[in-house]
């Protein structure tokens, strides 16, 4: 399980480092491969109110995110002007607006009920908000909800230290090919420094990976 307190602390407080201000531009540049051509569905896990759901939205025929901390989907759709229908799925609660649904639940306890088939996962925040002993089970379970062909778009990062001083938490190359190299195949771009790292790490020199994979 996540981190709840934190997270609830975090959007409390407004501390939202992690929240870019516009459209994540290796999401930009990689969108051929995540889409493949004709992708419907994308899961973006740990969402937050990201600006890439509503680009996201343009890409695919439906967008599924996960947050479970609901002041982030409700900042989500105030953004974009919209009132979303609220429903259930898999027994989570389900906002939908403009071709965004956004579940309001633990990432651990959706299940492939509840986000449907899969075409592609986005993962920009997902991976290194995991501690090192919760990713082995959070690898694991995104898996768990793709089927073979799967298209899985990351963005991980790692810096200077031990990488327990997160999130973000540095995730090096790699652990991630031994994460996901068992089940998947891996091309890894070198996407270099990353210029707004939070002030903390600022000065652990924040580098950056981007990871093209596919399910077997």
């Amino acid at each position: 399980m996540t981190d709840h307190p934190f997270w609830h602390s975090m959007w409390q407080q407004g501390r939202l480092g992690f929240h870019q201000s516009d459209v994540n531009p290796h999401l930009r540049a990689h969108r051929d491969f995540l889409t493949g051509g004709g992708a419907e569905r994308v899961l973006v896990p740990l969402c937050g109110k990201s600006l890439d759901l509503a680009w996201l939205g343009d890409q695919f025929e439906e967008v599924v995110g996960v947050e479970f901390v609901e002041d982030a989907v409700s900042q989500f759709f105030a953004s974009l002007g919209a009132t979303p229908q609220r429903s259930e799925a898999g027994g989570h609660p389900r906002y939908e607006a403009e071709g965004v649904a956004l579940l309001a639940a633990d990432i651990f306890e959706v299940g492939s009920t509840a986000v449907g088939p899969l075409d592609a996962v986005y993962d920009r925040a997902a991976l290194i908000a995991m501690p090192p002993e919760r990713r082995p089970a959070y690898v694991a379970h995104i898996l768990s909800l793709c089927r073979p062909g799967t298209r899985l778009l990351l963005l991980s990062m790692h810096y200077d230290g031990d990488g327990t001083d997160g999130p973000p938490f540095s995730v090096s190359d790699d652990e991630v090919r031994a994460l996901y190299g068992p089940r998947c195949t891996l091309e890894w771009e070198d996407a270099g420094p990353v210029g707004d790292a939070p002030e903390a790490l600022a000065s652990r020199h924040l580098h950056a990976s981007v990871w093209r994979m596919t399910l077997r």
